[in-house]
């Protein structure tokens, strides 16, 4: 309703929100209003429908431009609208007095030109927009020019700008530089030799000389290589003479077609002539190669010989100096000066002790022990004796043997008869075995020096024993015969008894006060044993 006293002035107008008056609903300077949206219209001399205010910034700038993307820029005279340009171009102002514009920025935009130069490389797509590069990178441009490789390929300049393939080589050559000195190549260690040392000539060795290694040429036919020692070179020499004063040959003629002979025959002008095969210092003499097994058996003593070619065990050799086995097979020396004379499995562990047989044993010092299982139980100088194995085999079952044994006395005063200079033992008087039964005789001489004075008796009697030494016994009553004595002698006496403590058959002599007795006794038993 117009307000009292005033006349109301009323233009075209439109209440539907959005809604632009046309060209035709006005004429030129004719206004028009949008209730709705608060926007005011009119028609330029040119006919055109034009905002000309608006109730909101937008709705203004609107009349510019509506277009999604545009940018508005100030004009020599107005305000322009820019269009969208290109996706990822970016806006460049132009300086004073320019209107901005859109441009490729240095981070991407469209490429409008491409050029590889002379890389080798070509767009694989168009060159405009995104460009995907393919070819093979140039080497003046660091790259190699080649387009594939096979494995194991080596890659090497053959000119200044010229990068070559080398395929692999065969198995185990070496990388070296050709003959030419132009390029690399595969050689084979002998071929490489042959190059790097000048050594293609047949019968070339190898030396390190102070520096480095080099060939030594070929010598004359029949030279030896000769060490010149430590910090020297090798070099060819003359042979020394070889084996003198011998000829070597080779029979294969029957009885040898299976097994052949080789033999060295000695030559000289003499009729008869010595061979001597002679160790150096204190080696020893034997027909095997020690080697700790059982093929060449320990190391052998010092001095010693052994003529074994067969054995059970490496220990079976003669190991202790000076020790012996002649021959036969599985034998064993461990003592000084022990010999194991042929036969098999024996053992000589006492020094200069003497074996024969087989099984048998020599375990005490100047003991001997001959045939099948014979033993010297220990006893100095006792000498064991025994047949096939006629019982059973086992040492000492079957058996007999001999000792001697002597003392010297200077007064009346009893004392016991030994194999050696030590105190009454075990070891140094006749042994009763230990389970068995010995009859003996025992042959008794002694004197005074010149023979003024002298008495002979013979004992014989048997003894036997269990398990232990205490139960040492004589078997009835001993028999006892003088000989021969002279009336000097008359108070000489001697007595034989089975000793408990040692398991001896005990020898006592009682001499006579401030004289000088030398008495001896030989025991020869016959022993049987389990």
């Amino acid at each position: 309703m117009a307000q009292s006293g005033f006349t109301p002035i009323k233009i075209y107008s439109s209440a539907t929100a959005a809604a632009v008056p046309l060209a035709a609903n006005l004429v030129a300077g004719e206004l028009a209003i949008n209730t709705a949206d608060g926007k005011l219209y009119f028609e330029n001399s040119s006919g055109a429908v034009t905002l000309l205010a608006s109730s909101n910034i937008t709705s203004m700038l609107d009349g510019i431009s509506t277009t999604q993307g545009d940018i508005l820029y100030r004009g020599a005279s107005t305000w322009q609208a820019l269009s969208p340009g290109v996706s990822g171009y970016v806006l460049q102002t132009n300086g004073a007095g320019a209107n901005p514009s859109w441009a490729i920025g240095s981070g991407g935009g469209a490429v409008t030109s491409f050029s590889a130069g002379s890389t080798g490389l070509t767009p694989s797509t168009a060159t405009t927009g995104a460009v995907t590069l393919a070819g093979t990178l140039g080497v003046g441009n660091g790259g190699t020019g080649l387009a594939s490789y096979t494995i194991g390929d080596t890659v090497y300049a053959s000119a200044t700008t010229t990068l070559t393939k080398l395929a692999i080589g065969t198995a185990y050559q070496i990388n070296a530089v050709n003959s030419g000195g132009t390029a690399p190549s595969w050689q084979g260690l002998s071929s490489l030799i042959d190059n790097a040392l000048s050594a293609s000539t047949q019968g070339q060795i190898l030396y390190r000389n102070a520096s480095t290694w080099v060939a030594l040429p070929t010598g004359t036919n029949g030279q030896v290589l000769t060490t010149g020692g430590a910090s020297a070179n090798p070099s060819w020499a003359t042979a020394a003479a070889g084996l003198t004063g011998f000829t070597a040959a080779q029979d294969s003629i029957a009885p040898n077609a299976t097994i052949p002979v080789s033999t060295l025959t000695a030559t000289a002008a003499a009729v008869n002539v010595d061979i001597a095969i002679i160790p150096k210092g204190a080696g020893a003499f034997l027909l095997a190669l020690p080697d700790a097994l059982t093929a060449g058996g320990n190391k052998r003593g010092n001095y010693a010989i052994d003529l074994q070619l067969v054995r059970a065990s490496a220990s079976q050799v003669a190991s202790s100096n000076n020790a012996g086995i002649l021959g036969g097979q599985s034998n064993t020396a461990t003592a000084t000066y022990a010999v194991v004379i042929g036969g098999d499995t024996n053992i000589a562990s006492g020094s200069y002790a003497l074996v024969h047989g087989t099984n048998s044993t020599a375990d005490a010092v100047q003991s001997m022990a001959v045939g099948a299982w014979a033993t010297s139980r220990a006893v100095v100088g006792y000498r064991a004796f025994a047949p096939n194995a006629p019982i059973a085999s086992a040492l000492g079952n079957t058996q007999m043997g001999f000792v001697t044994v002597g003392v010297q006395t200077t007064d009346a005063t009893a004392t016991i008869l030994r194999s050696n200079t030590s105190a009454a033992a075990s070891t140094n008087q006749y042994y009763v075995p230990a389970q068995g039964i010995s009859t003996f005789t025992i042959l008794i001489a002694c004197g005074i020096t010149g023979a003024s004075n002298s008495k002979a008796w013979e004992f014989k009697g048997a003894a036997k024993k269990g398990s232990t030494e205490g139960s040492n016994v004589i078997v009835g009553a001993l028999t006892k015969n003088v000989l021969a004595a002279d009336a000097g002698a008359s108070a000489w006496d001697v007595a034989v008894t089975a000793n408990t403590t040692t398991g001896c058959i005990t020898i006592t002599a009682t001499g006579q006060a401030a004289t000088t007795i030398r008495w001896s006794a030989t025991i020869i038993a016959t022993e049987v044993s389990y």
